[in-house]
């Protein structure tokens, strides 16, 4: 992946992240039970279709 392509998806992510957090809790925070919600086998690791699926439902559009 391009450096630009890379900082384009981590604004998204980020802008995303920030929408969707209630302001209660740390970004990071968040983004651990965001992972934990898609680590579906609870093996601390998500597989490329799992993170293309969170992507999606965090309202990120990437191509394959």
């Amino acid at each position: 992946m391009s450096k630009q392509i890379m900082k384009s998806f981590d604004a998204q992510l980020r802008a995303k992240v920030m929408q969707k957090n209630t302001g209660n809790q740390s970004e990071m925070k968040f983004i651990q039970k965001t992972f934990k919600f898609f680590d579906i086998q609870n093996k601390g690791k998500v597989n490329f279709d799992q993170f293309f699926r969170a992507m999606e439902k965090a309202g990120i559009v990437m191509s394959r």
